[in-house]
């Protein structure tokens, strides 16, 4: 694989794991899938990954690390909540670098993949009801990466329409709570969330100059902010 096929995030990843891996070939992992319905790609694993150096971790965590990717990689592509689950577990054995590299390596994901699939999981645990009695799991899917104020909106929304038909949510009505929505202004001060604040300055700091220049212009606007996460939440 060329690394121009490399999302930013394996390059990331593979960068850190330089560090990290023993003597020997090191697997490239596969273009990263974290849209619906396209999971399966992600578990057509051709041999045993290895590379990841588990002597960087205490004895009982890396045994633990070694456990869960192999589970991970027996596990079909649809039981995103087991797969989240299995990292919210284990994501506090590593620091940074290190689950950059055990992800790319040992599991054959992305940063950003993992993540959307441990925001499945707290979706699945916050909702009111049983989630798959709500929506489907490629709606949840979408509807897990959204900020938790809106998620509640949906899900209290969902709830509405099961207890009333038994019916559950569309993306099309999702879609219209999100369009609808005013950027959060009601939840919590994103400013004083720590991982919100360190994912800002990390998105801020991969900008060109000219287009952060251009974006601190655009946020002196009054609302523009809101007007633009909602742009940001409808691209595909």
């Amino acid at each position: 694989m060329s690394a121009r096929r490399r999302t930013a995030a394996q390059q990331q990843a593979l960068a850190s794991a330089e560090r990290l891996v023993g003597e020997g070939p090191h697997p490239e992992p596969p273009p990263a899938e974290d849209e619906p319905g396209k999971f399966q790609t992600l578990w057509n694993f051709g041999s045993e990954t290895t590379g990841f150096n588990y002597a960087t971790l205490p004895e009982d965590d890396a045994a633990e690390a070694r456990a869960t990717a192999d589970r991970i990689r027996r596990l079909q592509h649809n039981e995103r909540y087991l797969v989240g689950e299995l990292l919210v577990a284990l994501r506090p054995k590593f620091q940074h670098g290190q689950w950059l590299a055990w992800l790319a390596l040992e599991v054959r994901i992305s940063d950003q993949s993992a993540s959307n699939y441990m925001a499945y999981y707290h979706l699945t645990i916050r909702a009111p009801s049983e989630l798959s009695q709500l929506m489907s799991a490629d709606v949840a899917y979408r509807v897990a990466r959204l900020p938790e104020p809106l998620q509640d909106k949906i899900l209290a929304l969902a709830q509405e329409k099961h207890a009333a038909g038994g019916r559950r949510i569309t993306a099309r009505e999702v879609n219209k709570v999100i369009r609808a929505d005013d950027g959060g202004a009601s939840g919590k001060d994103d400013a004083n969330d720590p991982e919100i604040a360190a994912l800002a300055k990390k998105i801020y700091s991969a900008l060109a100059p000219e287009v952060q220049r251009e974006l601190l212009r655009t946020l002196e606007t009054p609302g523009a902010g809101a007007k633009l996460l909602r742009c940001l939440r409808a691209l595909p």
